[in-house]
């Protein structure tokens, strides 16, 4: 019996336990790229928005894509890229049109982006229909 409509409690276990377990390298790995490259032109809190967005927010929703593409399901893992880049285009559009156009204020456009995208891709990776 599934916990949650599309959801596999075996498959999101497995999916979830190494992420939540490499969030500390993540963390390390990211610091030390902030300190080496952006330091002195970004502020922390807005490299990690971005990096939050991208590691937490975005890559799930690329394992959705290629797990659909290693089922064959080649037609769903492309509307969904197109779905979920629309809305990331969305909030591009929608920082465009904003008042401040701060790198700071775009950080939190581009996870409100990311965060929309992502219930927007079904995660039932449990689908082995044909």
């Amino acid at each position: 019996m599934r916990a949650c409509a599309g959801w596999s409690k075996p498959a999101t276990a497995g999916f979830l336990f190494p992420g939540v377990i490499s969030l500390p390298v993540l963390a390390a790995a990211s610091y030390g790229v902030y300190l080496i490259f952006f330091a002195g032109t970004v502020a922390l809190p807005v490299f990690a928005a971005v990096v939050f967005a991208e590691a937490l927010l975005w890559r799930p929703v690329e394992v959705v894509l290629i797990v659909n593409n290693g089922l064959g399901k080649f037609g769903r893992a492309a509307v969904l890229a197109i779905l979920a880049t629309a809305l990331q285009a969305a909030g591009a559009v929608l920082f465009m049109l904003g008042a401040q156009r701060t790198i700071g204020v775009w950080s939190w456009f581009y996870i409100d982006a990311n965060a929309v995208s992502r219930p927007a891709v079904p995660t039932d990776l449990a689908d082995r229909s044909p």
